[in-house]
């Protein structure tokens, strides 16, 4: 609702809008933002950020309204070429060009049994964005994993929670991309048909089916762990951080993000990556990177407590 009171009196160049939301979903937000009564925003495009990036999917969400889409997890240099092919010309300034990695520097993947690297490779479109992505998935795994059994543990006490069945539908919609994206299939199948389970009110399919999937998704997740060892244990070298320190950088990064000002909070992470710390403050971090990456201010926020 928030999104509908700024658009309906502020004209915007462009708007970012998620999918997956839990009060109101994107293409809702979208459909009332076009139809507000002399709204400002009438005629701007609106980018819908979306973990369902599969084939057709660019076509569908055109056919409903929206001027493109963006698949997540977000890439950077994905963002800012939707940006600047997006905006008016005479609002794009040229800098000297985006720093692009050098072929040479492209990471070997290994091969890994029930990954499709091949078809990941395809869907990202390099071998670092697709290493990005991976840790990425990583980092936020288990998070995920935990979340959607609680929403599991809900529907088992109360069959007819309906929201516990929605928040169940959207986080599993979640990991099904992601795992889509790293190139998983099997384990994209068997979400599938757990989120159309939960469209479907099918809660006994939900109740028996889940710990199998979760079991798969752990695998998963230690599958890739072995084969893409995490920077946190690259720390050798790196200066301690101090907790003031730290506490700063967080702060500067939580209002960074509010102000969806990416280029700053990229460089706050950047530059927490200089220092090391604590296992259990690394991985928050790592996670940190999830939410900027995914322009989730909201999540940021939540993390940056954590830590503190």
């Amino acid at each position: 609702m928030e999104a509908l009171k700024l658009t309906q009196d502020k004209h915007y160049d462009i708007i970012f809008m998620d999918h997956m939301m839990p009060q109101m979903d994107g293409i809702e937000a979208m459909k009332r933002i076009k139809a507000q009564d002399n709204g400002a925003n009438k005629k701007t495009p609106v980018i819908i950020l979306t973990a369902n990036a599969m084939q057709g999917a660019k076509e569908e969400y055109i056919s409903m309204g929206f001027h493109d889409f963006l698949a997540k997890p977000i890439v950077p240099e994905a963002l800012e070429e939707m940006i600047a092919v997006t905006l008016p010309p005479e609002l794009v300034k040229k800098g000297s060009g985006v720093i692009k990695a050098e072929k040479s520097a492209d990471a070997e993947l290994p091969m890994i049994e029930g990954v499709d690297m091949a078809y990941a490779l395809e869907h990202i479109g390099s071998k670092n964005g697709l290493l990005r992505t991976i840790q990425q998935f990583i980092a936020v795994s288990r998070s995920e994993e935990e979340e959607l059994r609680d929403y599991w543990n809900a529907i088992k006490e109360d069959p007819g929670n309906d929201q516990a069945l929605s928040d169940y539908r959207i986080k599993v919609h979640s990991m099904k991309t992601s795992a889509g994206i790293c190139g998983a299939l099997q384990v994209y199948g068997v979400a599938a048909w757990l989120e159309q389970a939960a469209r479907d009110h099918i809660t006994d399919q939900i109740i028996v089916a889940t710990p199998y999937f979760l079991e798969f998704w752990e695998q998963l997740t230690d599958t890739l762990k072995s084969a893409f060892p995490s920077e946190t244990s690259k720390d050798e070298g790196k200066k301690p951080i101090e907790k003031e320190t730290l506490d700063t950088m967080l702060h500067q990064l939580n209002t960074c993000m509010k102000a969806y000002d990416v280029k700053s909070a990229d460089s706050i992470i950047a530059e927490l990556d200089k220092y090391s710390m604590e296992t259990a403050v690394a991985e928050k971090i790592q996670e940190l990177k999830t939410t900027v990456a995914n322009l989730d201010a909201e999540g940021c926020e939540t993390i940056c407590k954590e830590i503190w």
